[in-house]
């Protein structure tokens, strides 16, 4: 298990857990090195520190937190890419094999600018908004909260035609106000959104009744 950042400096000293059928069954620090079982499927996570933050896989562009993976050989690399800042500060990877989905919320005197807890957490630790992926004829293929940090749908066909539908929250988090999509980037409103294989795709929210608190 390595760890490297944005322009591909090998970055060490990063807490590592390793994760066989849920449960926690080792740990460590990057560059790690874990025994294990070939033929057997574990998941891998980095957490980052002192600025630097979780981006994405580096052999898949997959944002998410945890990577799956099966053993085949005597060994099998995972290096997961770090960025020195919060979420949405660095470049976003190119998903080989699924399609990602950011949530943002617009800039607002009204609520603290970031959803995930690498920031101001706003609403509470690494709160998040809805997403669902269908196909070119609406069947529900795949669901998922996110937010800066990035959700990717993963086990699609290239080629295929998609559509990510950026769901609302009335009466968000308990509160009175609703949380509202209000744009994908570039101020398109369009909801669901057409999609392929390989694209990222931001999502923008906004809140209605300012009223105090989140």
């Amino acid at each position: 298990m390595t760890s490297q950042s944005n322009s591909s400096a090998a970055l060490s000293g990063y807490y590592v857990v390793l994760y066989q059928s849920g449960a926690q069954i080792a740990t460590g620090y990057t560059p790690a090195q874990f025994n294990v079982v070939e033929g057997l499927t574990y998941s891998v996570e980095v957490q980052g520190a002192g600025g630097w933050y979780f981006q994405y896989w580096l052999a898949t562009g997959s944002v998410n937190e945890q990577s799956s993976v099966t053993i085949s050989g005597s060994q099998t690399t995972v290096s997961a890419v770090l960025c020195d800042g919060p979420p949405g500060t660095c470049p976003e990877p190119t998903p080989v094999d699924g399609i990602t989905v950011h949530a943002h919320r617009v800039s607002a005197s009204y609520w603290a600018p970031w959803f995930a807890a690498a920031c101001s957490p706003g609403t509470g630790p690494r709160a998040t908004m809805y997403f669902v992926l269908t196909n070119s004829t609406g069947g529900v293929l795949q669901s998922a909260f996110t937010n800066e940090q990035g959700h990717i749908f993963t086990g699609l066909t290239p080629g295929a035609t998609y559509y990510v539908d950026a769901q609302n929250c009335d009466l968000c988090h308990g509160s009175t106000h609703d949380v509202v999509f209000q744009h994908w980037t570039g101020g398109n409103a369009t909801d669901p959104l057409e999609a392929s294989v390989g694209e990222n795709f931001n999502a923008y929210y906004s809140r209605t009744n300012e009223c105090s608190g989140v």
